[in-house]
């Protein structure tokens, strides 16, 4: 199975990579270079919007089975590139302020959560705030469980998710 892990910069891909190839994968680190970001950072609108298409390009040409973002806007290009499946980790807890933040954070975080496959949370704490904000239920799924994803994945591509 092809794995494509969505960097946004943020370096969240590394560990789950490095724990995917020590469970006998080989997924491969997509950093989705961007258009002129400066417009949309200026006027605070999104969050990376800018990095959308051309990351959503690479997976779709390298023809991933599975998609791994690590941000909303990461998730968009995900699910655009249309793979196999789509998955959507948080690595942080979700906070009010952070929702609230910017323009079109909102929109872009409930278009990414209602066309991933899959959403994801690396510990308990960031699945509650997941529910208690977003209504969203998260699989738990620490980033240095290689194996834990592997099956996730695996579970995802025989059910015929979209």
């Amino acid at each position: 199975m092809r794995v494509a892990l969505l960097d946004s910069g943020s370096g969240a891909a590394a560990p789950l990579a490095e724990a995917l190839a020590a469970a006998g994968q080989r997924p491969a680190v997509v950093h989705g270079g961007g258009l002129p970001g400066a417009p949309l950072r200026l006027r605070k609108i999104g969050d990376a919007l800018e990095r959308v298409p051309l990351a959503a390009l690479q997976v779709r040409l390298r023809g991933f089975d599975i998609a791994h973002a690590f941000t909303p806007s990461a998730a968009l290009a995900a699910t655009w590139a249309r793979p196999g499946a789509a998955v959507l980790t948080f690595p942080e807890a979700v906070r009010r302020e952070w929702l609230a933040g910017r323009r079109l954070r909102l929109p872009t975080l409930e278009r990414a959560l209602e066309r991933s496959t899959a959403v994801v949370a690396p510990d308990e704490t960031v699945a509650a705030s997941l529910w208690r904000w977003l209504g969203v239920r998260a699989r738990v799924i620490g980033p240095a469980d290689g194996a834990g994803h592997a099956a996730l994945y695996a579970e995802l591509l025989v059910s015929g998710a979209p």
